[in-house]
């Protein structure tokens, strides 16, 4: 944005990236409040729609460790945002309904459950891993437009194998023991480190 000053230009994209991150969040807190969508429905967007957010600000901040350590800031921030709403330092009614588990347990979907995991469903596992796949080849192709990646065909393959993995991954029943965000990250950097 500001080619001759790295730290203008990634104060100003931290700024435009936590704007719409929390914006974003709002939005769906609002929605949880207003209980217009299933919780747990609203708790997947949320998942969704900020990791996309992330990836589409990316490019606004500079190359190298400082536009990282800026662009951690604004996802800092919230971390230490849901912390004190754990604690109960503070309350919001919406955040918790967008972010929880809890509430009405009705589905829309995925009424036929996997059998070695009575709590996921083959249509979310299949929903998983399509939606990751779909969204990887959509951010390859964006990022190829800014030039700093080129798209392939084997990368495509390579995504695909990423995101079937981590939908297994999810699928396990210790997904339900230990928290699914971190295993199914984890899953996607070794996987991805192990193709890349």
């Amino acid at each position: 944005m500001f080619p001759k000053n790295s730290v203008v230009t990634d104060s100003s994209a931290c700024g435009i990236f936590g704007v719409i991150t929390f914006s974003c969040l709002s939005f769906w807190g609002e929605i949880g409040k207003r209980g217009i969508l299933d919780q747990k429905l609203i708790r997947k967007l949320v998942h969704i729609n900020i990791g996309l957010v992330f990836l589409l600000c990316w490019p606004l901040f500079s190359s190298g460790i400082q536009g990282a350590l800026f662009a951690s800031l604004v996802t800092g921030l919230n971390i230490i945002r849901m912390l004190l709403l754990g604690l109960g330092v503070y309350h919001d009614e919406g955040t918790i309904k967008s972010m929880t588990r809890h509430g009405d347990r009705r589905r829309r979907l995925g009424t036929e459950r996997l059998p070695y995991n009575r709590n996921k469903s083959f249509a979310g596992s299949i929903g998983m891993a399509t939606a990751g796949f779909l969204a990887s080849v959509g951010y390859m192709y964006y990022f190829a437009s800014f030039g700093y990646i080129e798209a392939s065909g084997g990368m495509i393959l390579r995504f695909a194998v990423i995101s079937i993995a981590s939908a297994l991954v999810e699928s396990l029943p210790i997904s339900t023991d230990i928290d699914d965000n971190l295993t199914v990250s984890l899953t996607s950097a070794l996987v991805g480190f192990l193709l890349f």
